[in-house]
Order: C-alpha cells, then sequence, then structure tokens
C-alpha cells in the first residue's frame, strides 16, 4: 500500500536483468511469478521460451504469450500438444495472432480437429478452419519443423537432395593437404586468394567463364583457399560437388546465403542444400528468397509459399515472373484466408 515502495518494487521488477530472470523462469516458482514476468518482459524472447517450456508454468500463462509470440516462440508452443489439448483455449490464441504463420494454423487447427476438439465452442469460425485444407492435401499430426518460423515439416526435402549434394561433405575437405601446398599444386592466382589485392573488374566474369571448363579438384581447392568473394562466385559452379562445398564453407555467412538463394546464377545442387538447412530456412526472408528462385525444386517452393506472410503470397500471386504452380498456391491460401 506504501506508493513509494510499491513505485520501487515495479521498476526494479521491470528492469531486472537476462542473468536473474533465467536463473528464475527455469525454476519451480510460483505461477502467479511466471505469469508476471511474462507480461512484464514480452519482448524478451529468451526468457519467454524458458517459461514456455517449464512444466510449472501456468496453461493461462502460455494461453497469454500465444496471443503476442512471434512465430518463432508460437513454434514452441505448438509443440507442446499435451498442453493446448488439455487447455484448448491455447489454440484460439495461436489462430487469432497475427503474427502466426498460415501453416502454424493449419496445423495446430487440423490436429483440434483430430482430438476432436470443438473449434466453434471456443468461438474459432469456419473460414479460419479451412486453412488447414490449404496445404497441398498433406496432412500431418507431428509438429512443424521450422524455425523459424513455422510449419514446413511437410517438406520431404531430403529425398529431393541429389548424390553430388550428399557427397558434398567428403569434397569440402579437400583443404587437408594445407594451404600453400594447394596454391602451389593448382596454381592458383593471387588475386583468388589474397584479400589485400584489389580484385579486377572482370574477375567474376573471367572466373565463371574458367569453370565450364575447370577441373573439380582445381575448382574445390579455389574453394579452400579463395578470397570471400571467391567462394560466393563459387557457388554457381556448375559442378554441383563445388557449389555445395562452396555454400557449406565456414567462412560463408547468413548474409552470404541469403544473395545465393535470391541468385538464378547459382548452382541448382547449392540451392537445394540451402533448401535443405534447417538453420537457414529459419530465418524468413531467406525462405522468402528460395520460394522465388527458379532453381528452387518446385515442391520444395510450393512447401515455403505456404508458409510465408499475407504481404509477400499478394506479391507472389501478381509476379508473372514466378511459375503459374505457386501463382495457383498463393492465391489458393489467400482466397482461404480471406
Amino acid at each position: 500500500e506504501n506508493a513509494e515502495l510499491r513505485e520501487l518494487a515495479t521498476k526494479a521488477f521491470s528492469e531486472l536483468g537476462d542473468k536473474i530472470l533465467s536463473a528464475v523462469v527455469g525454476q519451480k516458482v510460483p505461477q502467479e511469478v511466471l505469469h508476471r514476468i511474462a507480461i512484464v518482459h514480452r519482448g524478451n524472447r529468451s526468457i519467454l521460451e524458458i517459461i514456455i517450456i517449464n512444466n510449472v508454468t501456468a496453461d493461462e500463462t502460455v494461453e497469454t504469450i500465444a496471443t503476442f509470440a512471434d512465430e518463432r516462440l508460437m513454434e514452441i508452443i505448438i509443440r507442446n500438444q499435451v498442453r493446448y489439448l488439455r487447455y484448448p483455449k491455447i489454440i484460439k490464441a495461436i489462430v487469432e495472432n497475427p503474427n502466426t504463420l498460415l501453416s502454424q494454423k493449419s496445423f495446430v487447427l487440423e490436429f483440434a480437429r483430430k482430438s476432436n476438439i470443438d473449434l466453434k465452442a471456443l468461438g474459432i469460425s469456419s473460414d479460419s478452419t479451412a486453412l488447414s485444407e490449404v496445404i497441398e492435401g498433406k496432412k500431418s499430426t507431428e509438429p512443424p519443423v521450422e524455425e523459424s518460423s513455422g510449419k514446413d515439416s511437410d517438406l520431404t526435402v531430403a529425398e529431393e537432395v541429389s548424390k553430388d549434394s550428399k557427397n558434398a561433405e567428403t569434397a569440402a575437405n579437400v583443404g587437408s593437404p594445407g594451404r600453400e601446398v594447394l596454391i602451389k599444386k593448382f596454381n592458383i592466382p593471387e588475386e583468388y586468394y589474397n584479400e589485400n589485392i584489389p580484385l579486377p573488374e572482370n574477375m567474376e566474369k573471367k572466373l565463371i567463364e574458367e569453370l565450364e571448363h575447370m577441373p573439380e579438384d582445381r575448382q574445390l581447392a579455389i574453394v579452400e583457399v579463395g578470397r570471400h568473394r571467391v567462394k560466393q562466385i563459387m557457388a554457381k559452379s556448375p559442378l554441383g560437388n563445388v557449389a555445395v562445398a562452396a555454400v557449406k564453407h565456414p567462412e560463408i555467412t547468413p548474409d552470404d546465403i541469403f544473395k545465393i538463394a535470391q541468385d538464378r546464377a547459382a548452382n541448382a545442387e547449392a540451392i537445394k542444400y540451402i533448401c535443405t538447412n534447417r538453420d537457414y530456412i529459419r530465418v524468413y526472408n531467406i525462405k522468402l528468397k528460395l520460394a522465388l528462385n527458379p532453381k528452387t525444386p518446385v515442391p520444395m517452393a510450393m512447401a515455403f509459399v505456404r508458409s510465408l506472410r499475407l504481404s509477400d503470397l499478394k506479391n507472389i500471386a501478381k509476379n508473372n515472373s514466378v511459375s503459374k504452380i505457386l501463382q495457383n498456391t498463393a492465391k489458393g491460401i489467400m482466397k482461404m484466408h480471406s
């Protein structure tokens, strides 16, 4: 009742650091405390993740988090089917959250129907329940893989990867003889590996032309010792093993992957590898670029389209440079969502 003390306590509570919070929210503490932390620190994703997976956390708290969670937090909520089977109001919060991906909504609604949960009693409209029919006739009771984001579990991408991609791990080990040995053995020009030398203006064009006739072992050596820009260019190699080795190189960053994902000149095997990497497709913008890249196999592109936001679906539906299949998929999802 002391106003001054109350103000100080509230201020201190709202300013608790991650180190203290993370030590608290994973423990067996009163549900009211966890609920209050979830509300006051709603912008702290790492803390909310711990609260969501804490068995002590009240179902009502998870319901509250589900009303404002982003797609990554929603993924964690969706995986705990036992909780929302026990407390179906969480389903309503998931469906009504504008951050929830269409594929996530579809998965939860399908699960609810198969579990004989009365969606009408929860106040979920029939228009919303129709979403789960959109996913190309595929209905899964397994939690979505994503990431990121969303439910890309209907992707059978592993089956799409060619033998070249599967052997890329071996190919990437070409650096084992040592940097200097490779440079000398394969007569690699200094501008290919020395970051201190300015890149010639026509080097990219020249290197790409050379790749058409260059032996695979020399290309792999260039991937291993090459400077950053050269590694990016090698993702355009006509040889799948080489392109995948370039994409998998430790020096390649997520920003590089984003650029490769939207590059229509990138090797198809490199694009397939990115499609199968769960860390990369957890990044929404990478997934969007993969959906639009004609080198992405159609089944994978369609799966990515089904997990995009409405604004991007609208752009795809109007984009005549995108295949008709993807346009129609986008239009179908938008129609069911309207």
